[in-house]
């Protein structure tokens, strides 16, 4: 039988040049972004300083323009890109030396409060936040390629029998390894932001056993039901047996989380945010298996292909924690908590060849449906750090590790008696998953 394979290298490339043509068709918007940040004159003698006699010196170099505020006493600060940076604001006097005022980064929600009389400047949290009129929210595309392990219970067929007991011929690890790629849009949304994100990966894996005829292990295999004449499987005696057993795996998530400042607007250093997320995920596999023997050759073979779904409906909640400094690094951490609906489900076809058998035992297929449904729970950390490199755009990574309390798993009979004794056919079975990974991520603004 042929079994299909998937190429996760091939779909991989493809999906990022796709979503980063997508990124790169609206970039060009980024170039002009500007950073409007308030700033609070306060004179002591209720002067007003005219604007024409103010200025700003950005440390890193770059050309800050002051206008005058019209919704307050103060000024404005305009910065190319997407943040202010520290810098020294000058004051003119007539007939006198400038006034220089050391100046500290303030961040979205904050605004900066100028001292004339002390020479001094202080941040402050702004009661009005992001979205007053004096900036403008800011839209972010992120693009996401990474590398994660996956738990995928373990699946086998054919038979050895030996002294010790009877075991699979051919059986699967109970984990794979997917690279995966992902697309997400982060949006302002008052106080906090709503971000809508979608992810897929898929991988193979497989494994080729061979028994040779003539040797001391006897072999065979049991059907995942009872057979037309009540059998539960053949056994071959030492005739040999070569068993060959696929799988591909495929993940897919798509949802929307909503992060809010906790305690008020964040430090310029950072702060704690609350998140709370809704998603939908799935997980899928198809199991293809092939089980013959040297000795009989095509007169007797058992085909099996069988599909297992898992769908979640997850929401979860949870804190996270982002600190930053004025060099553009900010590194985060955070969790959740999960109340997960889960579904799995099954379908599982056998097909049985045995010329040398009799009447309808010569050739029939088994077909087998199960499914669990139920509300169960999990739990999910992450951590990350990256670089702010201007104008909305941002490269960094995370790592990520993830604990569902269900999991599908196909249970296939693997002695005669799971099935004359047990009368335990094949079906869906359920166990706990971790799952874990990492990813590199860049962030433009539009």
């Amino acid at each position: 039988m042929a079994l299909q394979r998937l190429n996760p290298g091939k779909f991989f490339a493809q999906f990022l040049t796709r979503a980063l043509a997508a990124a790169l068709l609206f970039s060009p918007s980024a170039a002009f972004a500007i950073y409007t940040q308030e700033v609070d004159l306060e004179t002591g003698d209720g002067q007003e300083i005219p604007t024409s006699s103010i200025s700003f010196e950005a440390n890193d170099g770059s050309t800050v323009t002051v206008e005058e505020d019209d919704d307050d006493d103060g000024i404005a600060l305009i910065f190319p890109g997407d943040r202010s940076v520290p810098g020294t604001l000058i004051i003119d006097r007539p007939g006198g030396p400038a006034i220089r005022i050391p100046v500290p980064v303030a961040r979205p929600g904050e605004k900066i409060v100028v001292n004339v009389p002390n020479e001094t400047a202080t941040v402050l949290r702004d009661p009005s936040g992001p979205g007053d009129g004096s900036r403008s929210p800011r839209v972010t595309i992120s693009l996401l390629g990474g590398y994660g392990t996956v738990d995928a219970p373990s699946v086998g067929t054919g038979v050895l029998i030996e002294p010790g007991g009877e075991r699979f011929a051919a059986e699967l690890d109970d984990s794979i390894g997917v690279p995966f790629g992902g697309l997400s849009l982060a949006i302002p949304v008052g106080p906090g932001a709503v971000n809508i994100f979608g992810g897929y990966g898929e991988a193979s894996d497989d494994i080729f056993t061979s028994t040779p005829a003539g040797g001391s292990i006897d072999v065979g295999f049991v059907n995942t039901d009872f057979a037309p004449s009540g059998s539960t499987g053949l056994f071959l005696g030492n005739a040999g047996l070569d068993t060959v057993l696929a799988r591909d795996v495929s993940v897919f998530t798509f949802g929307g989380s909503y992060s809010f400042p906790l305690g008020g607007p964040p430090e310029s250093s950072g702060g704690f945010l609350g998140v709370a997320s809704f998603e939908f995920s799935r997980t899928e596999q198809d199991i293809a298996g092939v089980v013959t023997s040297p000795s009989f050759g095509a007169d007797i073979s058992s085909t099996i292909v069988q599909e297992a779904s898992d769908r979640y409906i997850t929401f979860g909640i949870g804190p996270k924690y982002k600190g930053s400094d004025p060099s553009g690094f900010y590194y985060f951490v955070g969790a959740q908590g999960l109340l997960v609906h889960h579904k799995g489900e099954l379908d599982s076809n056998q097909i049985v060849v045995c010329n040398l058998c009799g009447g309808p035992d010569q050739a029939f297929t088994l077909s087998v449906s199960d499914s669990r449904d139920g509300i169960s729970f999990g739990a999910r950390a992450k951590a990350g750090f990256g670089f702010d490199l201007g104008s909305g755009t941002s490269i960094g990574a995370y790592g990520f590790a993830e604990y569902y309390d269900e999991r599908g798993k196909i249970v296939n009979p693997q002695t005669g008696d799971d099935l004359f004794i047990r009368n335990q056919p094949t079906a869906l079975g359920s166990q706990s998953a971790f799952n874990y990974g990492a990813a590199a991520v860049l962030t433009v603004g539009l």
